[in-house]
């Protein structure tokens, strides 16, 4: 005789996994609101704006959905999640980089920056700037700096060299000191 998961808001991460597993909507609903507000700010890091973010987090938590059931306990739910949503972010961004070449467009991701004087950077007055950097500097930077990878682990992840991925950080660190003197500079 097998018992049905019976799914609340408050249930414990592996009752929605299982009910996720059966394809529980209601599961699904709550693992989305018990999470979405965090792997939406890992989708910030790599996306162009919020609307961009949104994308990737539906697009994310579509692959988790689909793969919950390879989930095997080892380490928690939300860092499973978390890197799911990150590697479809990374899928993204690669998606997007193909997309260009063949239309033959120009990857600069030049997006202007605020007239505000930012004379104490705060945490998320920098993440504004990072995602004003392009995609593939932006995702360097954030697997680097934000997320603690090494440039091997990169590397593998995107697709590129090591080399790469070290010009491409020292490009964003280059970049991001540019934004914020210019940012002084307008509010001076």
């Amino acid at each position: 005789m097998s018992t049905a998961i019976v799914c609340k808001p408050d249930s414990s991460d592996e009752v929605l996994r299982e009910g996720c597993v059966k394809g529980d909507r209601l599961a699904q609903k709550y693992v989305y609101d018990r999470y979405g507000g965090y792997m939406m700010g890992v989708c910030m890091r790599f996306a162009n704006g919020k609307e961009e973010a949104m994308d990737m987090l539906n697009a994310g938590f579509f692959k988790v959905f689909q793969k919950v059931g390879q989930f095997e306990g080892r380490g928690s739910f939300k860092a499973w999640i978390a890197k799911v949503i990150m590697y479809t972010c990374i899928d993204w961004l690669r998606r997007q980089a193909s997309y260009r070449k063949r239309m033959d467009f120009e990857t600069s991701g030049d997006i202007p920056v605020d007239n505000e004087a930012m004379q104490n950077l705060a945490l998320e007055e920098l993440l504004e700037l990072v995602q004003q950097l392009p995609a593939a500097t932006r995702a360097v930077f954030s697997l680097y700096t934000l997320d603690g990878y090494n440039h091997r682990e990169i590397a593998d992840m995107l697709g590129i060299s090591e080399g790469t991925s070290k010009w491409h950080l020292s490009d964003g660190k280059k970049k991001l000191r540019e934004m914020i003197k210019l940012s002084e500079h307008e509010g001076a």
